[in-house]
């Protein structure tokens, strides 16, 4: 039965349906997961706080061109693909400051007394922690790492890692498959 109330309800749905969402609700619905995954990426609270804002910022100029159904996955593209060009710089900053001194010796005395390594009473405490399992997982390179976090700690399917990747399904599969070998070796079997 057609009534002017039933037509009002349907312009109000269309309407809804074809509106731009609002920021601050997206936010409100992703900021668990989207900082959990920055916070999995870099290690660092400052680090993941930044990266997190970052990808809020980049998501909020580009919003009204992603297909709402896709979202999440867009967005942790936009973080991932954040997350990689902090890597870059970082890695030219490191490259630059490396070729600032004369010899071999001089480079890795600097490098190795400014590593991020933990100390062997943290290592020793940490180790059947899931903090120790984090630090060997970032030391993975980036074309494992991030699969890894995504299926592991993100939970997402081997489709929507590969769509958020834009590489095919097989391909994450053998690099989760890589990747849990080199911690195997690397964690000595206690994984």
């Amino acid at each position: 039965m057609y009534t002017q109330q039933n037509e009002y309800a349907s312009a109000e749905r269309l309407e809804n349906v074809h509106s731009e969402p609002d920021i601050n609700t997206l936010i409100n619905k992703y900021k668990k997961p989207l900082y959990n995954l920055c916070f999995r990426l870099t290690l660092n609270r400052s680090d993941a706080d930044d990266l997190f804002q970052e990808t809020w910022i980049k998501a909020a100029q580009t919003l009204g061109r992603v297909d709402s159904g896709y979202f999440r996955q867009w967005l942790f593209r936009v973080c991932i693909n954040r997350y990689k060009d902090d890597y870059r710089k970082e890695k030219r900053r490191k490259d630059v400051f490396y070729n600032l001194y004369d010899s071999n010796e001089q480079k890795d005395f600097v490098l190795e007394n400014t590593n991020y390594a933990l100390s062997a009473e943290e290592e020793y405490e940490a180790k059947t922690s899931y903090l120790t399992l984090m630090a060997h997982i970032n030391l993975l390179s980036h074309k494992l790492k991030i699969p890894m976090v995504l299926y592991y700690f993100e939970q997402l399917s081997y489709k929507e890692i590969a769509d958020i990747l834009k590489i095919p399904e097989g391909t994450v599969k053998s690099r989760l498959n890589a990747a849990k070998a080199v911690l195997k070796k690397e964690l000595n079997g206690e994984i």
